[in-house]
């Protein structure tokens, strides 16, 4: 069996590059950042949190989505190894129903946290507030582990793409 032409090596290692960096990216977001935001007040969890959405939505899009465009590429050019290629891209394009699904709803209710903690702007006071007034399920602490512990879906499913389109390369 023939090696495939230089371009289509490029776009194996490319897709799998972006894959496995935004694996790690995503995953520090879990286990660094939102254990940080943690230990703050809410009203700095939540103005972080906003930050860190906003960050986020500039930069990973596009790593997410085109190692999945690149895999479906893969499988139509590469036949015989059709089938994991096609897995690869079926796993790395899940996270955007999953996003939109799993994580956008508690996207939405942070944000509306943040608006209204910036809204009373008056110190710690409206901090006891907020946490005594929200059910347990709801406050920003909550909802910020919640966040980290349904993002770790992201870089598991992305680091498996990459593994599935790394193997199908070398073999």
């Amino acid at each position: 069996m023939s090696s495939p032409p230089p371009s289509i090596r490029a776009l194996q290692a490319t897709s799998i590059a972006i894959l496995t960096s935004t694996a790690g990216l995503s995953a520090s977001l879990s286990f660094f950042v939102i254990p940080r935001l943690l230990e703050s007040p809410t009203p700095v969890l939540t103005r972080q949190f906003s930050r860190m959405l906003a960050a986020a939505h500039d930069v990973f899009p596009v790593p997410l989505v085109l190692p999945g465009l690149l895999h479906a590429y893969l499988a139509y050019r590469l036949p015989d190894k059709f089938r994991l290629y096609a897995i690869a891209a079926a796993l790395s394009l899940t996270t955007l129903p999953y996003t939109s699904a799993v994580m956008m709803p508690i996207n939405r209710k942070m944000l509306a946290k943040a608006r209204t903690v910036e809204a009373a702007d008056a110190g710690a006071a409206d901090v006891l507030v907020e946490e005594i007034t929200a059910s347990e399920a709801e406050t920003a602490h909550a909802l910020a582990d919640a966040w980290a512990l349904r993002n770790l879906y992201r870089p598991v499913v992305a680091f498996a793409a990459g593994v599935i389109g790394l193997y199908a390369a070398l073999s």
